[in-house]
C-alpha cells in the first residue's frame, strides 16, 4: 500500500501515483485535452429481450463508478479529476446495444 497525502492533515507525504500523475500532466502541458470517452456496450442474447429499464440502470452504474474514481483519486492521492469519461449524446450516456447471434 502506498503512503497517502492528508491534505487536511498538511502532511505531504511521497506519492508514487501523485508523482507520476504530475509527471504526465506536466509533459502533455499546453496540448489539447484528449476527447477520447469509454464507450459502454449493453449485449444481450438473440433469444432474449434487453432487460426492462437497463438504459436507467447503466446510468445510474456508471454515476456510481465515475463519482467512486473521482473521490477516490482525491481522497486517496490528492488527485483532482473530472472522473471517468463515458461517452455522451444529447446529456446522456452513449449505450451501444447489441443482440447477439444465434
Amino acid at each position: 500500500m502506498f503512503p497517502l497525502s492528508r491534505a487536511a492533515s498538511g502532511v505531504e507525504a511521497e506519492l508514487p501515483i501523485k508523482t507520476a500523475f504530475d509527471r504526465i500532466a506536466a509533459y502533455h502541458l499546453g496540448e489539447k485535452p484528449s476527447d477520447s470517452a469509454v464507450q459502454v456496450v449493453y449485449f444481450h442474447a438473440a433469444d432474449r429481450n434487453p432487460l426492462p429499464d437497463f438504459r436507467d440502470r447503466l446510468e445510474r452504474i456508471v454515476k456510481d463508478i465515475t463519482d467512486f474514481y473521482r473521490e477516490e483519486m482525491e481522497r486517496r492521492f490528492a488527485i483532482k479529476t473530472n472522473g471517468i469519461p463515458f461517452a455522451q449524446e444529447n446529456g446522456k450516456l452513449l449505450i451501444h446495444v447489441v443482440r447477439g447471434r444465434l
